[in-house]
């Protein structure tokens, strides 16, 4: 059994009262255009059923790849598929294949002729080095700290800030210096 749908029922109306009254005044009063009331008559046999919505899919392909074609893609690529897709496209052409080259993958897709090549993630024996005990590894920056965010007297001397991380423990340590050298650095250590 199929639905009568209320757009169905709102065309029928339309249609009646327009077969009683005319085209104009039907299309006045259901607020459309003189047109759509013209085409849904040409359409209304008096049921319902002659109102519904049509598929406007066509019925035929006109541009489908014929079965003379998909064989001699298959064909081609069986023989020359090693050599890639526009190996395969060049040679087909030679045989009398004249559609596109998308057109031509697309097919072998679709149809399934060539199964899609899975491409492996490549092993990689990086192991990330993090510190086995407290103080196996330390990360140590240095960095020069604006007279601004001193909030002491400097009298003219640059600062500088020893950060060290521990990569374990992940404590972190600070020490402001006056000079920047490895001698504060292995003093700080």
């Amino acid at each position: 059994m199929k639905i009568i749908t209320e757009e169905m029922r709102f065309r029928q109306r339309l249609c009646e009262y327009a077969i009683k009254y005319g085209v104009t005044r039907a299309a006045r009063r259901y607020q459309t255009n003189r047109q759509f009331v013209y085409h849904q008559l040409k359409k209304y046999d008096g049921n319902v059923r002659s109102l519904a919505f049509k598929s406007k899919r066509p019925h035929y392909s006109p541009n489908a790849h014929t079965e003379e074609e998909l064989a001699l893609i298959r064909r081609i690529l069986k023989r020359n598929g090693i050599y890639g897709l526009a190996e395969v496209y060049v040679r087909s052409i030679k045989c009398g294949y004249k559609r596109s080259f998308g057109s031509m993958c697309r097919q072998i897709r679709k149809k399934g002729y060539k199964k899609p090549t899975i491409h492996k993630k490549s092993y990689c024996k990086y192991e990330r080095m993090e510190g086995k005990y407290p103080g196996d590894k330390v990360q140590i920056d240095i960095k020069y700290v604006p007279n601004e965010c001193i909030r002491f007297p400097s009298y003219g001397h640059r600062y500088y800030q020893i950060t060290g991380i521990d990569e374990y423990s992940r404590k972190r340590i600070l020490k402001i210096v006056k000079e920047k050298s490895t001698y504060e650095t292995s003093k700080y250590l």
